[in-house]
């Protein structure tokens, strides 16, 4: 039954909610849409919630650790460009504002994460 809702029905929730976001944004009217820039962030924070979740009430695998690799070494050089490229649209829509603060928070989150990670494995 975990194995079902951790990768069966959370994905399917963040697939859900990007697309509701979509249909919001596209019912709106917002002129170029973030939708790749959303897209990314969903799959960014989902898959650190899933390797969360999966610490917690699953067993830990090759997977788990690939996914964490990508969000340590993928993720954050991705959301910093992104952000960075986000920086003059950010006028253009509440979308945009909340598409670039999520994409500098990311990678400031995922280096607390390390930080932490080493400072517990000191003891």
């Amino acid at each position: 039954m975990i194995p079902i809702v951790l990768y069966g029905v959370v994905p399917l929730v963040g697939l859900v909610s990007f697309l509701a976001l979509f249909t919001h944004m596209r019912a709106g009217a917002v002129p170029r849409a973030p939708v790749l820039e959303f897209f990314f962030l969903h799959v960014a924070y989902g898959g650190a919630l899933l390797v969360l979740l999966t610490d917690r009430f699953w067993k830990w695998s090759g997977l788990a650790s690939v996914g964490v690799a990508f969000l340590l070494f993928a993720a954050p050089p991705l959301a910093l460009f992104q952000a960075w490229m986000l920086r003059r649209s950010q006028r253009l829509s509440p979308y945009h504002r909340t598409a670039a603060a999520l994409s500098w928070i990311f990678p400031i989150a995922a280096a607390g994460v390390v930080l932490w990670a080493v400072k517990i494995s000191a003891r």
